[in-house]
């Protein structure tokens, strides 16, 4: 799911450059292959032991678990995964050194955009979901996720911010003037 999720970040840049007139950046297999062994060593086990977790401290379905297990998502996962797929990315391109200055430029602002997705789709997975099966619902919402943090993680958000109206644009098909 994580490579998918590459696969589509990397599509859609290259259709943004396009739209802009621009050439787009020629396909990345090693970045696929990063997000790949991100997905596969790290993010599938961590969410795996993470919802079993959740579910064992809180088995029963009623308002107060669904908000704590919500809210424990936001706060508690995403910001060790934000950091993880930072530090995973950049250690892996031998960028060590700029794993503090992305979480300090980038963490807030992806934390933010990360409650716009994954509340809705959290709140979901904890109230309709049967726990056999949110890891792969998670998983799905993770691969549209995933397009995000490979995007991210090759970019500044502060970039990303300004880059949001031409993305806007080029999703309705039209060009950027």
């Amino acid at each position: 799911m994580s490579a998918a999720g590459d696969l589509l970040a990397q599509f859609l840049t290259g259709q943004l450059a396009k739209s802009q007139g621009k050439q787009p950046a020629s396909y990345d297999p090693t970045r696929t292959l990063r997000m790949f062994g991100y997905g596969l060593l790290w993010y599938g086990p961590y969410q795996y032991y993470w919802y079993n977790l959740l579910d064992f401290f809180m088995p029963v379905k009623n308002t107060v678990n669904f908000l704590t297990k919500v809210t424990l998502n936001q706060l508690a996962l995403a910001p060790v995964t934000l950091c993880a797929v930072f530090a995973w990315n950049l250690g892996l391109t031998g960028q060590w050194h700029a794993v503090p200055e992305k979480i300090q430029n980038d963490l807030v602002p992806s934390m933010i955009n990360g409650w716009k997705f994954w509340v809705p789709a959290a709140s979901l997975n904890f109230y309709a979901v049967p726990l056999q099966q949110q890891v792969l619902y998670m998983s799905c919402c993770g691969m549209l996720w995933t397009a995000y943090l490979s995007y991210i993680s090759t970019v500044s958000v502060k970039q990303q911010q300004q880059q949001q109206p031409a993305l806007a644009v080029a999703g309705k098909g039209g060009k950027k003037k």
